[in-house]
């Protein structure tokens, strides 16, 4: 059953797949919208003298 499950032509397979690369797709975003604003606050911090 395991090995009917993880076939190649299983479409769950593929969906679980494309679900998958679309999570680490958004982690990536968000990581990087993460970095632009602490870089964002530091700045501001800096302009005002913090």
């Amino acid at each position: 059953m395991l090995k009917k499950l993880f076939s190649r032509k299983n479409p769950y397979t593929t969906a679980i797949k494309k679900d998958i690369a679309e999570i680490n797709t958004m982690a990536r975003d968000y990581e990087e919208t993460r970095k632009q604003l602490v870089k964002n606050v530091e700045t501001i911090n800096a302009l005002m003298g913090r």
